[in-house]
């Protein structure tokens, strides 16, 4: 079988063995975003203990259609950093080889209240991923990422 990948502009990071990728244009916040979900633990209703994000890659990802997966990984000379404003390029460590499970589109205009669910999807390399809009600044930001991929998994696993 043909293994078909390709690098996408975006910060990635997982949580529970599944990864996000946070779209946006550049300085709207991807970077930040990423670093308070490394860094604050989170516990949704009905978890035993809270768990932060793990970081996948900053500013590019490598997304790996493998086994029928979409995998994700830092490219090389990106692995183990993320650029923090204000004091630049920092050690952070990185994993790989989370599947692909949801996309947030960084936006700064008023966010939709009660979303149709499933809702919007986009297709990477032929597979279709769940897409949120997420304010980036917001406090609870990195929490909203966390339950949007809960219900993502959730859906895939009722879809197999």
């Amino acid at each position: 079988m043909a293994v078909k990948s390709g690098n996408i502009s975006g910060t990635t990071i997982a949580r529970q063995g599944w990864a996000v990728l946070i779209r946006g244009k550049s300085g709207l916040g991807k970077s930040d975003l990423a670093l308070r979900a490394i860094c604050q633990p989170i516990q949704l209703p009905g978890e035993a203990c809270s768990q932060p994000f793990q970081l996948v890659s900053d500013d590019q990802t490598v997304l790996t259609v493998r086994d029928g997966l979409l995998l994700t990984s830092s490219p090389g000379a990106l692995r183990d950093l993320i650029e923090v404003r204000g004091i630049g390029i920092v050690s952070a460590p990185t994993v790989a080889g989370s599947p692909l499970a949801l996309i947030v589109d960084l936006v700064e205009a008023e966010i939709e209240r009660m979303p149709d669910y499933p809702g919007a999807t986009d297709l990477l390399l032929g597979y279709p991923i769940d897409v949120v809009r997420v304010a980036p600044f917001e406090v609870s930001a990195p929490l909203k990422i966390a339950l949007a991929l809960a219900r993502s998994i959730q859906h895939r696993t009722k879809a197999t």
